[in-house]
């Protein structure tokens, strides 16, 4: 959000006093040296393994070494986390982080029919791929990575089967640079086709047989071919049919499960069929749970709780009849069932790790202490973010815990992740380091922390505080219907404003980002406010430079 005079003077005057001198390289921003050392820190290696008081050396995007006894190098930017936790970056089992959110719509082709249309046009995409949408400047990325997931699997959007999805860094780049695995799993739901086949759950169930059968018999056919083509015809496959080939030959299934009885249609077409199936961002688990044991599914549950249910006094039970205290009662335990599931797959030693399909990752660690209050342990939940969906995705031997050889995603928190109060301090991706400004936060006046929305429609000044100087200017907030409209431009080009992307209000929380050009050179700023009624702090964020703090006042409100 800032114009080209501020952001080079952000450069020139604030980034390079902070972080030394950079090298620009068509790749992006460099820094000189990749040799980091994180200093006397409790080593949380993996679940149930902490080294107290051990360092770590990471080279190249690598961890070198761990441990207490270990040589820092001459040439290493030294990390001093006396006291603090260090753990591997968490990862995200299943999400679509990084996929813009409009999602494409086809146009109805002229004489479609509806009961055979073509596939894609259905929402049968099998041979389409994440990869080919995922954009490393999309804000659900960098909402992933500053609360510590350094990984994600990232499913595409779509219908019935909207494609593969991929393994990535959750870090500023190409898509090249971020991609870790691409073409890892094939993603499924339960979600037919509009006005045309596959349009309900039994027909995509049908389509899902004739995909998989024809892919299966074409595969075998293809076999003897190659083995013997005299007197046979030359196979010819489609993409789509080709992809499913992969699913037939054990590409894992992410089968999205709202509630139990798609559990049971996707087991059952599993059994029928013989796919691989991970039950893919499941909401209601428990009631399956025997049935999913007992076959050895892996499960990753959504991160999406229900709405925490408040105890009532003992006088208001009293006034309640009988059969509203039932009501409330079946409430209750459904309830205590729902968060307490994670507990329940641990207790019965079912594999699971945690989605964000439906999940928002700013109620994450919340939500994920509310599971822990009912009974998950904390080794199990670091273990659903950590070892657990290596595992699942098949980047065990590369991520996952902190070991010699594996990549640079860490996380360090100053108290153990899992405390309420703990903040987390600093993210690694791939060696590259990003710091979290941990302050404390003014306090509220009363009524800004109820929920609802502050009106921030009008002006306000900014001044963010970069080493050397403050850079000053002015905010316009706009609001077009539901959706705001955000510009700004600094006090030194008053008349260059910059329009804000992806902006959101919640409660009292605004944040908002922007690509700027500079120079050809491309930067990402991200502004993450806290609103008052008429003042606002926060930081802003600009792409690997680090993190700024800034303020305001409102001066002028719409008539």
């Amino acid at each position: 959000m800032m114009n080209k005079m501020l952001l080079s003077k952000w450069m020139i005057t604030g980034c390079l006093s902070i972080f030394g001198v950079f090298l620009i390289a068509q790749s992006g921003v460099r820094e000189v040296t990749d040799v980091y050392v994180i200093k006397n820190a409790m080593v949380v290696q993996k679940p149930g393994m902490t080294i107290p008081g051990s360092h770590i050396v990471i080279r190249d995007g690598l961890i070198e070494a761990v441990g207490s006894n270990v040589t820092i190098p001459f040439d290493a930017k030294v990390i001093d986390a006396d006291s603090m936790y260090v753990y591997a970056g968490f990862i995200d089992a299943a999400s679509h982080a990084g996929i813009p959110k409009k999602e494409e719509r086809r146009e109805r082709p002229d004489g479609l029919i509806p009961g055979n249309p073509p596939n894609d046009i259905a929402g049968i995409t099998p041979d389409a791929k994440a990869s080919q949408v995922i954009s490393s400047k999309e804000k659900s990325l960098r909402d992933m990575r500053d609360n510590g997931f350094t990984i994600s699997h990232v499913l595409p959007t779509g219908r019935m089967l909207p494609g593969q999805g991929a393994i990535i860094s959750n870090r500023e780049g190409s898509t090249e640079e971020i991609m870790i695995k691409d073409g890892v799993s094939m993603f499924s739901q339960f979600r037919g086709a509009q006005r045309m086949y596959p349009a309900t759950v039994i027909a995509v169930m049908s389509k899902w047989r004739d995909l998989y059968t024809n892919a299966k018999n074409m595969s075998a056919y293809e076999l003897k071919y190659n083995m013997n083509p005299a007197g046979k015809k030359r196979p010819v496959m489609d993409e789509a049919t080709q992809a499913m080939v992969k699913v037939v030959n054990g590409l894992p299934v992410f089968f999205e499960v709202d509630d139990v009885l798609d559990i049971h249609k996707a087991i059952r077409l599993k059994n029928d069929l013989g796919f691989n199936l991970v039950l893919t961002d499941a909401d209601q688990i428990y009631p399956a749970l025997s049935q999913v044991k007992a076959q050895g599914i892996p499960v990753i549950l959504s991160t999406d709780l229900p709405k925490e249910i408040k105890k009532k006094d003992d006088k208001k039970d009293e006034e309640m009849d009988e059969e509203k205290m039932a009501l409330e009662k079946r409430k209750q335990e459904a309830y205590d069932k729902h968060v307490g599931q994670a507990a329940m797959l641990e207790k019965e030693g079912v594999q699971f790790a945690f989605s964000f399909i439906d999940g928002k990752i700013k109620d994450f660690k919340k939500n994920v202490k509310r599971m822990i209050d009912a009974g998950l342990s904390e080794d199990a939940a670091l273990a659903a973010m950590t070892t657990t969906p290596a595992s699942m995705i098949g980047i065990n031997q590369m991520a996952g815990t902190v070991e010699a050889g594996k990549l640079a995603n860490l996380v360090v928190t100053d108290k153990p992740y899992f405390d309420e109060k703990s903040n987390i301090r600093y993210v690694m991706v791939d060696g590259h380091m990003k710091e979290f400004e941990v302050k404390a936060k003014k306090k509220k006046s009363s009524g800004e922390d109820s929920g609802e929305p502050i009106a921030i429609e009008g002006e306000w000044t900014f001044e963010i505080e970069i080493p050397g100087q403050t850079q000053s200017g002015i905010i316009k907030v706009n609001k077009n219907g539901d959706e705001y409209e955000i510009k700004f431009a600094s006090n030194d080009d008053p008349e260059d404003f910059t329009d804000a992307n992806n902006i959101e209000l919640e409660g009292n929380k605004l944040t908002f980002d922007a690509t700027v050009d500079n120079g050809g050179f491309e930067m990402n700023l991200a502004f993450d406010l806290e609103v008052a009624s008429d003042s606002y702090e926060g930081t802003v964020s600009v792409g690997n430079f680090g993190s700024f703090p800034i303020e305001g006042d409102k001066t002028s409100t719409p008539e």
